[in-house]
């Protein structure tokens, strides 16, 4: 089993220099499996009492402060400043990643940039080391100020590897899973080379990215035939987009459609089932209409998708939905 870096000791030393008593903890659902070790740690070591968190957690643009006065955040560098003190446990990943990326070098080409998630971003100088010995020139770009590390993505950001695309001929996500170097191929419109050092494995987006493109389309084309819109505003801190909701109403209704704004927190198939809207559009977390695509009865589309139905944008020039730092959240 990969261990990750809790920080548990700076975490308890925190609780006891401030004598916070109430603690709330969160866990995404990766690292869940260490709530009892969490739990206990800090309540052995601090005279606080922990309230666990069981809702699910998907990013820290999700966070939880009720009844506590001092919050632990696992798994996640910070996007927003909460309301109480805090600590972001960003939980790095004890795991071997050199491996991999050797075994990646003949999948590159010369000009690449290095991409990770905040689990694996205390790798990239090695990585870099590593593809440079092998005669790349390699690219650590910068995002904007949703993302705190060079080369480090998010799953609603990908403005680190827009910070370089021109200077690259490739990418390298180094880490598991695929929304986010399909997040990066669709939004540089570039090639990226997964090395997941979990399986030992490098593979391409390629294949997927077709798939996923022409699942959109097909949502896409079935909106084209609707006349109400629910648009559906998430409660996150992270993730409220109030103003982006606004916009999507008044041009739907400019085009003659009816439109009406859905305040959610969690967002389900079954929240909306009842509702009687011919499709949906989620302005929350960009993964859902993507990620849970098959759940919906009817078409859950993003923001960019929406411009597509109207006309505003060409299939050709589609993109994953992204939450800019510029957008005011309200």
């Amino acid at each position: 089993m990969v261990e990750y870096d809790l920080e548990l000791n700076k975490i308890c030393k925190i609780i006891n220099k401030k004598k916070y008593k109430r603690i709330m903890v969160q866990i995404p659902e990766g690292l869940k499996i260490y709530h009892e070790k969490i739990v206990s740690t800090i309540e052995n070591e601090t005279e606080a009492v922990v309230i666990l968190s069981g809702s699910p957690c998907y990013g820290a643009c999700d966070i939880v402060e009720n009844d506590a006065d001092f919050l632990v955040h696992f798994g996640h560098s910070m996007i927003k400043k909460p309301s109480i003190p805090y600590f972001f446990a960003e939980c790095r990943a004890n795991i071997d990643v050199l491996e991999v990326v050797k075994k990646s070098v003949g999948y590159l080409e010369k000009n690449v940039g290095v991409l990770t998630t905040v689990q694996h971003v205390h790798k990239i100088n090695e990585v870099k080391r590593i593809l440079e010995r092998n005669g790349k020139n390699v690219f650590v770009g910068k995002g904007g100020k949703r993302v705190k590390y060079p080369g480090q993505v998010l799953g609603c950001d990908f403005s680190s590897a827009l910070s370089i695309r021109d200077k690259v001929d490739n990418y390298l996500y180094v880490g598991s899973g695929n929304f986010h170097p399909l997040g990066v191929s669709l939004a540089t419109r570039k090639k990226v080379v997964v090395a997941d050092p979990y399986s030992n494995e490098i593979r391409e987006t390629e294949k997927l990215k077709e798939k996923i493109l022409r699942q959109r389309y097909a949502a896409i084309e079935l909106a084209k035939h609707g006349e109400r819109f629910g648009i559906i505003v998430g409660e996150k801190i992270g993730q409220k987009r109030f103003k982006l909701a606004k916009k999507l109403k008044m041009m739907l209704e400019k085009e003659g459609e009816n439109a009406s704004l859905i305040l959610l927190n969690e967002i389900k198939p079954e929240y909306l089932l009842y509702l009687k809207y011919d499709c949906f559009v989620c302005t929350a977390c960009p993964r859902i209409a993507i990620d849970d695509y098959s759940m919906y009865e009817r078409p859950m589309l993003t923001p960019v998708e929406v411009e597509i139905v109207l006309g505003k944008r060409r299939f050709e020039d589609y993109v994953f939905d992204e939450i800019k730092d510029e957008e005011k959240r309200t």
